[in-house]
């Protein structure tokens, strides 16, 4: 959570730089809290359960792959407001932060961003 609030305030600080950076970077800041958000859900839902749903788990895909590729396609078409590059940006940047703290997990704990 702290790590979105500094990301969306990152964001706004570049939209004075130049909008659609900073539009993009607010853009995927939103798009990968949503994402992490109902990640969470999804997993207490399914531990939950006895049985593995497939159709649940198919939806889950589904619905990441629109969180991920809808900001990028709506990018494309408004680049104006929202920069590709700055909402890719903030993905690959997530993935990276991700992987570092990972790193010096100890053993055991949960990998699952939160």
């Amino acid at each position: 959570m702290k790590y979105s609030v500094v990301a969306l305030f990152i964001g706004i600080a570049l939209m004075f730089v130049s909008l659609p950076i900073g539009g993009g970077f607010i853009v995927g800041v939103i798009a990968l809290s949503v994402l992490k958000f109902l990640r969470k859900k999804f997993y207490t839902v399914i531990l939950e359960q006895e049985t593995f749903n497939v159709r649940q788990y198919i939806g889950y895909v589904i619905m990441t792959m629109i969180l991920i590729i809808g900001p990028l396609g709506l990018s494309f078409f408004m680049q104006d407001i929202i920069s590709p590059y700055s909402v890719f940006a903030v993905f690959f940047l997530d993935r990276i932060y991700l992987y570092l703290s990972n790193l010096f997990k100890k053993e055991g704990e949960s990998h699952v961003s939160s």
